[in-house]
């Protein structure tokens, strides 16, 4: 029920996608006609072909009826139609129509007969493009579209020259904004390729600064990245060595949402578990303002907050929890091991 229900949901996006774009590029075309007393120019046969309605010329005549009056249309897009609107992004000049575009492109590439179809037809280059557009509506657009169609694996090898480009929109986007969110949702499905960990290695510090300053989404979405790195053994070095900002200590407690607690404890388990090697056990190699200080140092807010953690009701904190514990005790690592105050555990819950 639950798959049905949100394939449903995708075709409903898909259909209002393609929809608002057939209308929105109407107006523009009868703008245009108006303008400059034509009939239509070369977009209009775009049009008419990506929504298969015929294009009337009369500035009277009403979009959303037609629309209304030919649903089928915007549904069934064919190869042609994704041609098209990959052409309305690459080369119109209007830019709401242009995000409208995207929207539509995207909610296509949910559909997997499409995905090949719109890698086929230079789409991934031209949605890449606009990565860097001077709209911020497009920008999340295509960072979105972008994020469904690295969900097949033929194409992750072609979106990973878009990157570092991704990584820069995420420094340099308002904290906490859509187009942060969409940057992070796409290198969550990119960072599930090892191939990929060493371009975003250089970013981990800032990673680590938004867990400590984002809003409970930044947190949970870049927890989801910093997860994927944390399994790649060969990647604790580089998450060892990185700038953590201390006040993360305070994200390992009880008050902690309980999400994000998990995915920080999946984080700290995977590092505990490369400590096998000697390098990544060498102190030495690591600042005072390291994540390897702030996670395994005497005053770690982890280690010492291990026990009261192991209240927690939900079984995947606790056996995170537990596998902290018992690797703790096997690499002789000292943690807290005072019994915490059950009163004060009761009331943490609440809050």
């Amino acid at each position: 029920m639950a798959a049905g229900g949100a394939a449903v949901r995708a075709l409903v996006g898909l259909s209002l996608g393609a929809a608002i774009c057939y209308c929105v590029y109407k107006v523009m075309w009868r703008y245009e006609t108006k303008k400059k007393q034509k009939v239509g120019d070369g977009r209009l046969g775009i049009l008419s072909k990506v929504s298969g309605i015929p294009v009337k010329s009369s500035v009277q005549s009403d979009a959303a009826d037609e629309f209304e009056n030919n649903p089928q249309s915007v549904i069934d897009l064919q190869p042609h139609h994704l041609k098209m609107l990959i052409e309305i992004v690459s080369s119109s000049s209007n830019a709401s129509l242009r995000e409208k575009a995207l929207v539509t492109l995207g909610n296509c590439a949910a559909f997997t007969r499409n995905v090949n179809i719109i890698s086929n037809l230079n789409g991934i280059q031209v949605i890449g493009a606009a990565i860097s557009d001077e709209e911020t509506d497009i920008r999340i657009s295509a960072l979105n579209a972008l994020n469904n169609l690295s969900l097949n694996i033929e194409n992750q090898d072609r979106l990973k020259d878009y990157l570092h480009e991704v990584c820069e929109t995420i420094t340099s986007a308002p904290l906490n904004s859509e187009l942060q969110f969409a940057g992070l949702r796409l290198l969550i499905n990119m960072a599930v390729f090892y191939d990929h960990h060493k371009v975003l290695a250089e970013y981990i510090p800032f990673f680590l600064t938004l867990l400590a300053e984002g809003n409970i989404d930044t947190q949970i979405w870049t927890s989801k990245v910093l997860v994927n790195l944390s399994l790649n053994s060969s990647m604790a070095t580089f998450l060892f060595r990185s700038k953590a900002p201390r006040t993360l200590d305070a994200l390992f407690d009880l008050a902690t949402d309980k999400e994000l607690l998990f995915r920080l404890l999946s984080i700290s388990a995977n590092l505990y578990a490369s400590l096998g090697t000697s390098q990544n056990r060498d102190e030495h190699i690591y600042g005072k303002d390291s994540l390897y200080t702030l996670l395994l140092g005497d005053s770690s807010g982890l280690k010492q907050n291990l026990l009261s953690l192991l209240q927690i009701p939900q079984p995947e904190i606790q056996n995170q929890v537990m596998k902290l514990i018992l690797m703790c005790n096997s690499k002789r690592i000292k943690y807290n091991t005072t019994t915490p105050n059950r009163t004060n555990i009761s009331e943490a819950q609440v809050i």
